[in-house]
């Protein structure tokens, strides 16, 4: 299976380089052959050697599972503990994050966040 993928990465090439050098002469006919050698690499090679990796793998490992990711526990802070002078909050949706900075930017007026 290796050596064949292998050929046909060759012929690729060969065809390639071909077609480059034909289109010096007659740019219509260099056109069609690096073309058909695009198609080749697209159609025929990549299918080819995307089933020679994966053919012996185990595709369920790296997918998860059907009842979904494991959802992780978070903490809300209702009001954020002052750590040297900044602000820790950890959020668990989207709405309680937009609030809470409308909250903090509206009692931090004038003040420059990095």
């Amino acid at each position: 299976m290796k050596t064949l993928l292998k050929l046909l990465l060759l012929a690729e090439m060969a065809l390639l380089i071909w077609g480059f050098y034909t289109k010096q002469t007659d740019i219509q006919k260099g056109d069609v052959i690096i073309g058909s050698a695009v198609v080749m690499l697209a159609f025929v090679l990549m299918p080819f050697f995307l089933y020679t990796r994966y053919k012996d793998k185990k595709l369920s490992e790296y997918m998860f599972p059907k009842e979904g990711p494991k959802k992780k526990i978070t903490t809300v802070y209702s009001s954020a503990p002052k750590v040297s002078g900044e602000n820790y909050i950890i959020f668990t949706n989207q709405t309680s994050r937009l609030r809470s900075m409308r909250q903090i930017l509206s009692s931090t007026k004038g003040e420059t966040f990095i």
